[in-house]
C-alpha cells in the first residue's frame, strides 16, 4: 500500500494539527475501489474512479466529455481526469541511438504495431494506434520509407494529439 500506513497516518496529523479544515486525499484516482470495478468509486479516497487514457486517441474524442475512457468505459462519467497523456516518441534518430543497438535500428514499427526488435519492447515501446481501432497516427501520413521518415512521422502524430488535448 502506498503511502505505508505510518506515513500515511503521520500525514494526516500533521495537516490536523497544521492545516485544519484542509481537504486531504490519498489519491487523485482509485481505479474504483481500488482496482475493481470503476463504478464502486470511494469519494473519501479519491476524486475520481479512473485516470488517463495515455494511448493515442481520434481527434474526434477529443472534444468529448472524458476523452478516450468514455469508449472504453461506456457510461463512466467523471468531473475531471487527473492525468490525461499521450504516446512519446524519440525526437531523432540519433536519440535512438543513444540507447538501441545498431541491428535494432534496421526499420521502423510496423504498421500493426509490431516492434521491430525485442529491444524497443524492452523499453516499452507502444504502437501509436488507437485503443479498439487499427488507425495508426503514424501510418496516417503515409507509409515510412525508412526509421528517420517514421520518426518525423510521430512528431506529427504526437503534436496533433498535444494541441487537440490543450484545445
Amino acid at each position: 500500500k502506498n503511502p505505508p500506513p505510518p506515513v500515511w497516518a503521520a500525514t494526516v496529523a500533521a495537516v490536523a494539527a497544521y492545516a485544519p479544515g484542509t481537504i486531504l486525499l490519498q489519491s487523485t484516482m482509485d481505479g474504483g475501489v481500488l482496482g475493481g470495478n470503476e463504478s464502486e468509486h470511494n469519494e473519501s479516497f479519491a476524486l475520481v474512479a479512473k485516470d488517463g487514457p495515455y494511448d493515442m486517441l481520434l481527434p474526434v474524442a477529443w472534444s468529448k466529455r472524458n476523452p478516450g475512457l468514455g469508449d472504453q468505459y461506456p457510461g463512466l462519467i467523471i468531473s475531471l481526469q487527473p492525468e490525461i497523456g499521450s504516446s512519446s516518441f524519440p525526437d531523432s534518430v540519433e536519440a535512438l541511438e543513444r540507447f538501441l543497438a545498431p541491428g535494432d535500428l534496421e526499420g521502423p514499427p510496423l504498421r500493426n504495431g509490431t516492434a521491430p526488435s525485442p529491444a524497443w519492447t524492452t523499453h516499452r515501446y507502444e504502437a501509436a494506434e488507437t485503443f479498439n481501432t487499427t488507425y495508426d497516427h503514424v501510418y496516417a501520413y503515409g507509409e515510412p520509407r525508412d526509421l528517420a521518415d517514421w520518426v518525423s512521422q510521430a512528431a506529427l502524430a504526437q503534436v496533433q494529439q498535444y494541441q487537440l488535448l490543450c484545445e
